[in-house]
């Protein structure tokens, strides 16, 4: 992998050869070692915000009934 990037970043350094066509977008690649750390703090933040879902959905509601009361 990390020759792989090694060999892409050379490619554009120098711009000869058949690898010129290389675009910069190319290495960005995000493999699975980068991405689960990402992917495990959005399931962490969204436990947490299941965890008190009912709270939170329940203060809106309060919020929302008394922005909104009808006048009597």
């Amino acid at each position: 992998m990390r020759i792989v990037a090694i060999v892409c970043l050379a490619a554009l350094l120098f711009h000869n050869g058949p690898a010129a066509d290389i675009q910069p977008w190319m290495l960005l690649y995000i493999g699975p070692d980068l991405l689960l750390p990402f992917t495990s703090a959005i399931a962490a933040a969204v436990g947490f915000v299941l965890m008190f879902w009912h709270r939170l959905t329940g203060w809106l509601r309060s919020l929302w009934r008394t922005l909104f009361r009808r006048k009597a």
